[in-house]
């Protein structure tokens, strides 16, 4: 178990950086940030930057374990997300207006 402390957090630019502050690291940097890749697709990107080297194998176990349950739980959320987009697009819907305003996210 660690402390993290949370370095920035930047909505528009979906980004998440922070940091550990405890021992085994002599440093630990990381960052998340999901970038648009067209309208029902995205690319997530984790980096870490850490000391001693020799943690790095297990920071890279941890983060591909880590990766797996983001992917499924976007895979599983997927769905629901897409009922939910298409249940707005049709509250949008203003018939004394007889046009569709598409509300953000």
């Amino acid at each position: 178990m660690v402390r993290e402390l949370i370095v920035d957090l930047n909505d528009k630019d979906r980004r998440l950086v922070w940091a550990v502050v405890d021992k085994p690291f002599q440093h630990y940097n990381a960052s998340a940030q999901v970038f648009e890749e067209g309208p029902a697709k995205c690319r997530f990107v984790w980096t870490a930057d850490l000391l001693p080297n020799e943690l790095a194998k297990n920071v890279a176990g941890m983060m591909e374990q880590g990766l797996t349950i983001i992917k499924q739980t976007m895979e599983q959320s997927a769905p629901a997300l897409d009922a939910t987009a298409r249940s707005r697009k049709k509250r949008a819907f203003s018939p004394s207006r007889g046009r569709t305003r598409l509300h953000p996210g």
